[in-house]
C-alpha cells in the first residue's frame, strides 16, 4: 500500500492526506494490491510481460474488479478492448470497448488515463468524487503492460466503487 500512495504522492499535485484519493487508495485493497502485484512483476523494467502474469488467479481478492484491456491503434488514435474476465470466452466470444460500455464523465476520464499509460508507460489513476446522481467513489487504477517488451499494447484496469460513509 505505501507504494502506490507514494507513487501517486510523487505524480500528482494536488495530492495530499486529506485528498479523496488517498482516501480511496486506503479503502480499496483491489487498488492497492493490484499496483503492488504490477509493480512487482514489471521490477525496474517499464511494464512487465504479459506472459508473466495471471492476476485473476496471483490476486484473488481483486479478481473480480480487474479487466484485461487490449489497446488497439486505429489510425491517429487508440481504442481500447476489454477482455472477457478469467479469459472466459462469453457469448460470441467478441470483447467489448471502453467506450462501448461507459458514457459521460467517467469515459471521458478512463480514455485519458487509457492514452495516458500508453504515451508515459506509467500508471495511472482516476477518481470521480461522489454526486447527487452517483453518490460513491468511482476508482480506476490503469496499468502497462507489453506483450514482447517494446509497445504498451495492453493494460490491467482495477475498477472499485467506495461509499464515503464505509469507513
Amino acid at each position: 500500500m505505501n507504494a502506490l500512495l507514494h507513487h501517486f504522492e510523487r505524480e500528482l499535485s494536488d495530492f495530499s492526506p486529506k485528498s479523496g484519493l488517498l482516501k480511496a487508495l486506503e479503502m480499496s485493497e483491489a487498488l492497492s494490491h493490484t499496483y503492488e502485484y504490477w509493480s512487482d512483476k514489471r521490477g525496474d523494467r517499464p511494464a512487465p510481460l504479459e506472459s508473466e502474469l495471471c492476476p485473476h488467479i496471483d490476486i484473488p481478492i481483486a479478481a473480480r474488479q480487474i479487466t484485461l484491456v487490449d489497446v488497439e491503434t486505429v489510425g491517429n488514435g487508440r481504442r481500447f478492448q476489454m477482455r472477457p474476465r478469467h479469459r472466459v470466452r462469453i457469448g460470441n466470444g467478441v470483447s467489448e470497448y471502453i467506450d462501448e460500455r461507459l458514457s459521460g464523465s467517467i469515459l471521458d476520464r478512463t480514455l485519458e488515463a487509457s492514452n495516458n499509460v500508453c504515451d508515459t508507460g506509467s500508471a495511472q489513476f482516476i477518481i470521480i468524487d461522489p454526486t447527487i446522481d452517483f453518490p460513491y467513489f468511482y476508482c480506476r487504477l490503469c496499468v502497462p503492460v507489453t506483450r514482447d517488451g517494446s509497445a504498451i499494447d495492453v493494460q490491467i484496469h482495477a475498477v472499485d466503487v467506495l461509499s464515503p460513509y464505509d469507513r
